[in-house]
């Protein structure tokens, strides 16, 4: 039985103009709550690596406003507890946590996970670059945290062997990349996830978790790496905004 890692980037309280492909309008995250109970698939627990056993884990990366403002409440109020993946050179910066947030986080039971230091591309980088990249936002959520991060989520999903690498080096036993899947066959540095974004209404959400919608998510996910393969960074954000913008 799968594994479901749910990944939800923004969830902006009012909707931005233009809106960004993995944009959620808040008011999904009870609805995906309750999709998953009804379905008796039951949270795990985001302090330990998963072992295989069913169940979902909740992930939001990049440490924006929106995960204290609007989502720490809804998971206060569910009794949830997520992972949090927070580029640590972003902290305190124009619509992001700050040091202070992202310890009340971990204060209230949440785990905080690597998400790199400066939201860089890993798998372009030389070893040292990667290094450095990991070590020193390690050193960061450590010094906020008091806690060793084990979650790492490479930024864009880009990884290679020497990322992998590195991060087992370093400490972190579990990766969760961008690949969209359920994980039907658990391998703890290569964990799939289901990226929440407006192109998976309610509805769609709900089919995907009964198997019966992957493969329309298979064949987004297809033409996304696409894009990425073909593209640089910048390149392809700009291109995944304009493309995937009216997804429905």
């Amino acid at each position: 039985m799968p594994v479901f890692i749910l990944t939800y980037h923004r969830l902006p309280a009012a909707p931005r103009t233009p809106r960004d492909f993995y944009d959620v309008p808040p008011a999904a995250l009870p609805l995906h709550l309750d999709a998953l109970r009804t379905r008796d698939i039951a949270p795990l627990d985001p302090g330990q690596i998963p072992d295989g056993t069913t169940g979902y884990l909740l992930t939001f990366d990049d440490g924006t406003r929106d995960h204290f403002d609007t989502v720490l409440p809804v998971l206060r109020e569910r009794g949830e507890r997520g992972i949090f993946f927070i580029p640590t050179a972003k902290i305190g910066g124009e619509g992001r946590l700050t040091r202070d947030d992202v310890r009340a986080l971990a204060d209230a039971g949440h785990v905080i996970g690597c998400h790199s230091h400066d939201h860089a591309r890993l798998d372009t980088l030389e070893t040292a670059g990667v290094r450095a990249q990991l070590a020193t936002s390690l050193g960061i959520l450590r010094e906020i945290t008091g806690r060793e991060a084990l979650w790492f989520a490479p930024p864009g999903g880009f990884t290679n062997r020497v990322v992998l690498n590195v991060a087992a080096e370093l400490g972190l036993r579990a990766v969760r990349t961008m690949r969209w899947g359920r994980n039907e066959t658990l391998r703890p540095h290569r964990l799939e996830c289901l990226p929440l974004n407006h192109a998976i209404p309610p509805e769609r959400f709900a089919k995907i978790l009964d198997a019966r919608g992957l493969a329309w998510l298979k064949a987004l996910y297809l033409g996304k790496q696409m894009i990425k393969a073909l593209l640089p960074m910048r390149a392809y954000e700009s291109a995944r905004a304009t493309v995937f913008r009216r997804g429905s």
